[in-house]
């Protein structure tokens, strides 16, 4: 994601200025991005292991894309999610 920002009025602060961006992403393009290796296949289907309230439970994913050591999670997870490989 790139984000571009201006100056509305005044100079330009110093280089290496620190500052707060907040970016409001719609949640139809929300994803999860895991490590390529968290992900397995269960009878031809991408899976990944979830560990909610005590137990480690198989979740079955849709991909979205795979980005070198990444992938992208469409569908499938939700919330905060605790994964392992």
């Amino acid at each position: 994601m790139v984000v571009w920002a201006g100056i509305i009025e005044g100079q330009l602060p110093p280089a290496g200025t620190a500052g707060t961006a907040f970016v409001t992403v719609p949640s139809a393009q929300r994803r999860f991005t895991l490590p390529t290796d968290a992900v397995q296949l269960r009878n031809g289907q991408p899976v990944v292991f979830r560990y909610r309230r005590g137990i480690a439970e198989l979740a079955t994913v849709v991909i979205a894309r795979r980005n070198g050591e990444r992938v992208s999670i469409l569908s499938g997870l939700s919330g905060a999610v605790t994964t392992w490989s």
